[in-house]
């Protein structure tokens, strides 16, 4: 069952309480909790293994063929974000 949620932090911690069952999130977020054992890395959605999670197949070598998705972030902020940086020197 899916179950959309508004950000990751919310996933992750129903999957740390097993309110749900698994997460696809960005590494990074989970990587202390995989290294506390709270949770287990499955799977890596990348073409190459992670040199963060070297240990962990890719979907493809978990034998989901053909998945292969990456995430791309920006950043993003207030208009006038550069001004307040100005009147500050």
């Amino acid at each position: 069952m899916h179950v959309p949620y508004k950000g990751g932090g919310v996933s992750v911690q129903d999957v740390v309480s097993g309110q749900v069952q698994l997460t696809f999130e960005n590494p990074a977020t989970v990587l202390p909790l995989i290294e506390a054992g709270s949770v287990r890395a499955l799977a890596v959605t990348s073409e190459t293994r992670s040199p963060h999670l070297p240990e962990v197949p890719t979907m493809v070598e978990s034998g989901i063929a053909d998945f292969v998705t990456v995430s791309v972030f920006g950043l993003a902020a207030q208009r006038n974000t550069g001004e307040y940086r100005r009147q500050a020197e």
